[in-house]
């Protein structure tokens, strides 16, 4: 089953985000290594919310969860 969605933030919270890891920066990581481990972080995260967003959808396809838009927007 085919279930079409999107992921994003507003302009604001990436601003946001970036002035938080900007302001966290370890001196001992030089700048390339940083943003690797900063992207390799990101992903990370990215893909355990898509495998909640998975394991969500295939209860509500098995009828375990009933749909709920506003949980469904959430994600």
């Amino acid at each position: 089953m085919h279930v079409s969605s999107s992921i994003g933030a507003t302009e604001a919270e990436e601003i946001g985000v970036e002035h938080l890891l900007r302001d966290i920066k370890d001196a001992s990581q030089g700048e390339l290594s940083k943003k690797v481990g900063d992207k390799l972080l990101g992903l990370k995260v990215l893909v355990n919310k898509l495998k909640e967003m998975k394991e969500y959808l295939e209860k509500v396809v098995e009828g375990k969860y009933r749909y709920n838009q506003t949980i469904i927007n959430n994600y």
